[in-house]
């Protein structure tokens, strides 16, 4: 496998005393973060630390003697051991407003070793970035901290989380898993009513393939000099294509909608226009994506505009999702009918594929 690069570039950050437009201050039982909050294009390329502070930071637990071990670490989460947690509750979001909730990975893990998150309220005037990914099979979760109290979050998104961690970044993100409240109906819809704004709205897009090492080295391929020459790409490149994110239904408005895409794997990542680029014009691009793959990169320019909701479900209809309502919810934000259907989660899947057909 070709050596890991750093992750994602740093750019200015933002006065420690100021708060980004449409960003609440920290809830009273958050714990302090000790970052400044940061307006970045992802993770930072190095650590904003002296070698000394480095150290601290990349040597903060015990099992992690350098950024090779990551795998070990994001293989074995650590479990409460000694401390009792209260569990972690959400605070109502004003559901009248384009509010959000935007998480930050705290850079030290707590005195047991569990990974540390702060969610504040938001809107979507705020500098953040959002995260696309896939949910992956319930699990029991990983145990970490939001806000000093515990949570679970499924693998991975934890491994996301952990790796975020490691290269020290202080951005703003928006996880869907974790910055809307689930289990609350009112607020499920109100969020996916709005998603349109939310992923628009982003100063970029994460597209995170997981913590994979033949994706990883994909990525790394595409970024080299050679990844022009498609036809001498590594075998890591069917399990790119065949990756569970081009399948689910969410991500066709996620990446369409967004200013910048970052394709991003365990510590690799590229630009979504760069791979579109080699598609096109690389030697040996007639070596031809899946469908799932080849239509959504061509729809990044525009081709999937002035399209009915009725058609862009036919387009996408390979796509998959656990509730079948989304396969129409997932589409609203890229048509003109999306802004006259309304977001109903009480609702029962008929009513809402009868309201989209009278749409």
């Amino acid at each position: 496998m070709r050596k890991a690069r750093s992750l994602l570039s740093l750019s200015e950050s933002i006065p420690h005393d100021k708060s980004p437009t449409g960003i609440d201050k920290e809830p009273q039982n958050s714990p302090s973060d000790h970052q400044q909050s940061c307006v970045e294009t992802a993770f930072p390329r190095e650590p904003q630390t002296s070698p000394s502070e480095e150290y601290v930071l990349l040597s903060s637990d015990s099992q992690l003697s350098s950024v090779g071990n990551i795998g070990a670490i994001l293989c074995e989460p650590q479990t409460p051991t000694g401390i009792e947690y209260e569990n972690f509750q959400y605070e109502p979001l004003d559901l009248q407003t384009t509010s959000i909730r935007l998480l930050r990975v705290l850079p030290n893990l707590s005195p047991d070793g569990l990974l540390q998150c702060s969610i504040q309220h938001a809107t979507i005037k705020a500098e953040y970035s959002c995260l696309s990914y896939v949910w992956g099979p319930p699990d029991n979760g990983s145990p970490i901290l939001v806000n000093g109290r515990l949570r679970r979050v499924r693998q991975n998104l934890f491994d996301f989380l952990s790796i975020a961690r490691i290269r020290g970044t202080s951005k703003l993100f928006w996880a869907d898993a974790l910055c809307i409240d689930q289990d609350n109906v009112s607020e499920r819809s109100h969020q996916v009513q709005q998603m349109g704004g939310i992923f628009s709205n982003a100063v970029e897009v994460l597209a995170w393939f997981g913590n994979c090492e033949d994706t990883a080295d994909y990525l790394a391929y595409v970024n080299s000099p050679d990844g022009w020459i498609q036809k001498d790409a590594p075998l890591s490149r069917r399990d790119f294509h065949r990756a569970p994110y081009w399948k689910r239904a969410w991500i066709t408005q996620e990446i369409l909608l967004a200013q910048q895409v970052r394709l991003c794997a365990g510590h690799e990542e590229t630009e979504l226009t760069r791979l579109r680029s080699i598609y096109q014009w690389g030697m040996g691009s007639s070596l031809k994506a899946p469908v799932a793959v080849r239509n959504l990169i061509r729809d990044t320019r525009g081709i999937a505009k002035n399209k009915s909701l009725i058609q862009l479900v036919a387009r996408y209809r390979y796509k998959k999702c656990h509730i079948k309502r989304d396969r129409i919810y997932s589409l609203l934000a890229l048509c003109d009918e999306g802004s006259d259907l309304r977001v109903d989660y009480g609702a029962s899947d008929g009513e809402v594929f009868s309201e989209a057909l009278r749409s």
